[in-house]
């Protein structure tokens, strides 16, 4: 378990940043999720169909099954302000700061992590899935869409992102 203090702008100065998923991270993730699905205002295709997948992928006990994978938690004050995750095959499924906490540098230090990890062992070219949304963000950090348009998943539009890993 790795624990950093942040150093790299002025807004978040005192977060603190954790690599791996710990017991404590568990509620605060699901419940920033779970707020997030809610009362966020995510892109939908079928907003119902959208909501109660990730609500059924937002359980406690599906994200204390993240142990195996790259987690790095974000916490100001002692309170979750951000996550992310990624399997051991270079996909990027979680990049989320709450809505309060965005346009703060959370998002792309949680990104700039999670391709470290990746990069340490040996993962040479990432994916990730975005709401069209956030393309733009994913874009400043050298992503590239694979498609145009964004695909229907499970009642989510979404757009297909990579990136190569530079392994100098």
């Amino acid at each position: 378990m790795e624990n950093h203090k942040n150093e790299n702008s002025q807004e978040n100065k005192d977060s603190i940043l954790n690599v791996g998923l710990r017991d404590s991270d568990i509620k605060p993730i699901h419940d920033l999720l779970v707020e997030d699905t809610l009362y966020g205002d995510g892109t939908y295709t079928n907003e119902k169909e959208g909501k109660d997948y990730m609500l059924s992928i937002s359980t406690e006990g599906a994200i204390s099954k993240w142990k195996d994978d790259f987690v790095v938690t974000i916490y100001d004050q002692n309170t979750l302000v951000g996550f992310g995750k990624s399997d051991n095959t270079g996909w990027v499924t979680h990049v989320f700061v709450g809505k309060e906490n965005q346009r703060k540098g959370y998002g792309a230090l949680i990104l700039k992590k999670l391709e470290e990890l990746m990069k340490e062992k040996g993962i040479k070219h990432i994916k990730l899935t975005a709401e069209p949304k956030a393309v733009d963000f994913y874009q400043k950090y050298n992503w590239k869409k694979t498609e145009e348009e964004p695909y229907d998943f499970h009642g989510m539009a979404l757009v297909i992102m990579e990136k190569s890993i530079d392994m100098n």
